[in-house]
């Protein structure tokens, strides 16, 4: 019988600084997490296991595959790892899987690794108070950029 189903039904649930367990049955049997992201955030999405993982995508609240987010082996070993942005917040999924015909026991995970500051095409002041890690970004225009005393 599958844990998780592979459509916005599942469900599976997972939260930023959190994992979530699973078992990939078969080889074609992909879990999907539901998730909330904040914008301008940079966040690493991390799937371990007993065998060789596939992360298969994420998807926002339709069900509509994020481009650049399939991952087979960028993590230590067989794992996966997958660096994901969004310009807005909201439900998203993070879909499981596993490459060939693989089975077993996972862990998926989502932390944060930096909260993005992007300019607009008009002249910016850009500041980040370092309490966490940040990206700034101007863009157009004079822009000013203060990191503090980790940049």
């Amino acid at each position: 019988m599958d844990d998780f189903t592979s459509d916005i039904s599942t469900t599976g649930t997972i939260s930023v600084a959190g994992s979530a367990v699973g078992v990939i049955e078969t080889g074609e049997d992909m879990d999907w997490f539901r998730i909330d992201l904040q914008a301008d955030t940079i966040y690493e999405i991390a799937q371990t296991g007993d065998f060789d993982t596939y992360l298969r995508g994420i998807h926002d609240a339709a069900g509509v595959f994020q481009t650049g987010t399939l991952d087979d082996d960028s993590g230590p070993g067989l794992d996966s790892l997958v660096t994901f942005s969004t310009p807005v917040s909201g439900t998203f999924y993070i879909s499981a899987g596993s490459f060939s015909t693989h089975v077993g026991s996972y862990t998926l995970s989502v932390e944060t690794v930096a909260q993005s500051l992007i300019g607009t095409p008009g002249d910016d002041i850009l500041t980040a108070v370092l309490t966490d890690r940040y990206y700034i970004e101007g863009n157009d225009g004079n822009d000013t950029l203060t990191g503090g005393a980790q940049n």
